[in-house]
């Protein structure tokens, strides 16, 4: 073993530390082939360390290698810094007097430990725990923020009347007999959504149907119970579909008899003018 740790960090306190991510020495500028420098063989140290304990197969040798730890031969390292063998064992004896690394030589292999690596990921780690803790409380406030919004569009909801209740508002007061029953209410109701959910007609849509046919002389008294809209004609027509199309022909012919009225000649207001003609 060459070398030791000095548990003395030196901490500046006016100093902080800045993340970089191991992912960086994938970019190109960490690329160039040529020899790094002593500054950049330290920063490659203490990225190629274990973050975690694990093991490390040499042959037929499994041997530990500890967070803050990394095992690779003396060539290995010189590939990594562009560097012979002879200057990477120079270097490695530097920091080690300098007690920021400890240096075994195996019987394969040559294990290398980072001095303080422990002291400085601790101090990372509570600042990062730190950001996670004020990131946590603004996510539980935006949380907080949703659920209310949530609440209020379900208080929202619930003050919008109910089918049954608009049914009940708008239609069934169109009728003389009212349903008497709960089962019979319940059966205007399922015909009512039916014919909502078949697509073809709008509650106003049935609201104008039914009260066109609540009003026409010759269906009133035979078009008592909402239930008959789903009823078919002797035809095989839907009682709804009927309504619809001779409200329509009404419709129709109201308009041309308004039309027949605005196009109708007027009587001429010259008789001399006529009698012209007789002669």
């Amino acid at each position: 073993m060459m070398g030791k740790c000095n548990n003395n960090t030196g901490e500046n306190k006016q100093l902080g530390w800045v993340q970089l991510h191991r992912k960086s020495w994938d970019n190109f500028l960490y690329k160039e082939r040529r020899a790094h420098t002593r500054r950049e063989a330290w920063e490659d140290i203490i990225v190629f360390v274990n973050h975690k304990d694990s093991f490390v197969l040499i042959g037929n040798e499994k041997i530990e290698c500890k967070r803050g730890q990394s095992i690779q031969s003396l060539d290995s390292w010189a590939k990594i810094f562009n560097w012979s063998k002879s200057k990477v064992r120079r270097f490695f004896s530097l920091l080690s007097k300098e007690e920021m690394i400890v240096v075994e030589n195996l019987q394969k292999t040559t294990r290398i430990t980072v001095c303080n690596y422990e002291y400085y990921q601790r101090k990372r780690n509570a600042d990062e725990t730190q950001v996670k803790r004020k990131r946590n409380a603004s996510d539980t406030k935006q949380k907080l923020k949703n659920d209310k919004n949530v609440k209020n569009e379900k208080k929202e909801r619930e003050n919008i009347p109910s089918p049954s209740e608009i049914f009940k508002k708008d239609i069934i007061p169109l009728f003389d007999i009212k349903p008497e029953t709960d089962s019979q209410f319940k059966a205007w109701c399922e015909c009512y959504r039916s014919l909502i959910d078949s697509g073809k007609y709008t509650h106003n849509k049935i609201v104008e149907i039914v009260n066109w046919a609540r009003t026409n002389s010759y269906w009133k008294p035979r078009f008592l119970s909402f239930l008959k809209l789903k009823e078919v004609d002797r035809h095989g027509i839907l009682f709804i579909d009927r309504f619809k199309s001779e409200m329509n022909s009404d419709e129709e012919l109201d308009a041309f008899e308004m039309n027949k009225k605005l196009i109708r000649p007027k009587r001429l207001k010259d008789e001399s003018y006529r009698s012209i003609g007789k002669n």
